[in-house]
């Protein structure tokens, strides 16, 4: 029976196993940090980067390696081993009607040693009727010696280690466009046999449950079956990042103006002020100066406006204006912006002047937050140890689906709209973030 051995990389934890010495790795948490290093790793604006499965709450960037019983390495589960599996590829499920138009792929690798034989990265369709990876789509063989493994996604030049390169980037000739599910993995049937510390090609991945019991991740058995390798104990997403371009999407906001103020203390006067939202997604242009960005009065003092926006990362605020364009009547001076992830249509419903919620980037225990009915059909009831301040839900394919502010040790969510399936919900404390798996069923 395959056993699994996990090397769990952090920032300031070293860990060493049996007597091999451990490569240390950078500590990558969430999807923020790969979002943000994708402009210095590709200059392109027009490019964005799609995550696997979960990857959205990943609590760290991971390298594993099978076990044989009396605890001698094997080799590495995505990559090659004493197993003489052939192939390993991360299932990335279609999430626009459109398609998407592939440029590329980063591959971040723990492990990358030897002058001999090839890689072949490779992209397969989702066969639906075997449920499994099916045809080939794309394949490019690159020289293992060429591959470098990093400890850092992004390219670090002063890092403790040494410099680090960061993820490998495979740029196809042609985009590829695909319609459906697809596979992005490695064939290793190309390359030598593993020999521990000197030759083979390891790929990171996130921790084990941090897969959202998805089974997203596919290992190629010798004997050319494929098998899903949360049947064998490991729950996780493979450290491969499809480059796409992306499509405009409706984004409606809705601003709530009762009692608004601004943090230096200008109350908000309907007869007197307009209401404009501004951000990256318009280049922070002055509040003022282009009335495509006013929102228009709704009911219950509600603002709203909906504007086409390009998928991906985007930061933003509210202003008020009264006579001329201005920045100087914002919600508060500054920083913090509030945050956004457009990859889909969707609606965002805040309060003028709420600040979002300052957190320390730290993953608390699970056992702290209490969650229940599992399954939900309707309500979700959540207690946690200390007070909620925020509350997300993400699905499996790391899609945000809720959002809201909080101020209490326990919250109720109406999961009556939400599809069935597998979902995270992600509480955020003053103290941290705690998150934990829950299914919706009917």
């Amino acid at each position: 029976m395959k056993q699994l051995l996990i090397i769990i990389l952090t920032f300031i934890t070293f860990i060493a196993v049996s007597q091999r010495n451990t490569p240390v790795f950078e500590k990558l948490s969430d999807a923020d940090q790969l979002n943000a290093t994708i402009k210095d790793l590709k200059d392109n604006d027009d490019l964005i980067l799609l995550l696997p499965g979960n990857w959205e709450n990943a609590t760290d960037a991971v390298i594993y390696l099978w076990l044989d019983e009396e605890e001698n390495y094997l080799g590495y589960v995505f990559g090659t081993n004493e197993y003489g599996d052939k192939a390993y590829g991360q299932r990335f499920i279609m999430d626009t009607p459109e398609g998407r138009v592939i440029h590329g792929v980063y591959y971040w690798f723990g492990f990358a040693e030897g002058t001999s034989g090839d890689a072949v990265f490779t992209m397969w369709d989702w066969d639906n009727d075997i449920e499994e990876p099916g045809e080939v789509i794309i394949t490019r063989s690159i020289p293992l010696e060429d591959i470098e493994s990093s400890l850092t996604f992004k390219p670090d030049p002063d890092h403790e280690q040494g410099p680090q390169p960061g993820a490998y980037y495979l740029e196809f000739d042609t985009p590829i466009e695909v319609a459906g599910d697809y596979v992005i993995g490695v064939d290793v049937t190309d390359l030598d046999s593993w020999q521990e510390d000197t030759y083979g090609l390891g790929n990171m991945s996130s921790v084990d449950g941090d897969g959202a019991e998805a089974g997203l991740t596919w290992i190629q058995e010798h004997d050319g079956g494929w098998v899903k390798t949360l049947t064998l104990g490991l729950d996780v997403d493979i450290a491969v990042f499809p480059v796409v371009e992306p499509f405009n999407r409706d984004v409606t906001f809705n601003v709530d103006m009762t009692d608004a103020q601004t943090e230096n203390g200008l109350v908000f006067d309907p007869e007197l002020h307009s209401v404009f939202v501004s951000g990256t997604f318009n280049d922070w242009v002055i509040p003022g100066e282009d009335d495509a960005y006013e929102l228009q009065p709704g009911g219950e003092k509600i603002y709203t406006l909906t504007l086409n926006m390009v998928e991906g990362e985007h930061e933003y605020k509210y202003f008020l204006v009264e006579d001329d364009p201005t920045d100087d009547m914002g919600e508060w001076e500054g920083e913090p912006f509030r945050s956004l992830k457009v990859y889909s249509d969707m609606e965002v419903n805040d309060v003028f002047g709420d600040k979002p919620v300052s957190i320390v980037d730290k993953h608390l225990p699970e056992e702290s937050l209490r969650i229940f009915p599992n399954p939900a059909s309707s309500v979700l009831n959540i207690e946690y140890e200390g007070t909620i301040k925020q509350l997300r839900i993400f699905d499996i394919t790391g899609k945000l689906v809720y959002s809201r502010k909080n101020d209490n040790n326990q919250a109720r969510i109406d999961v009556g709209e939400l599809k069935q399936g597998m979902y995270v919900l992600q509480v955020i404390t003053e103290k941290g973030i705690a998150a934990q798996r829950f299914n919706v069923a009917r």
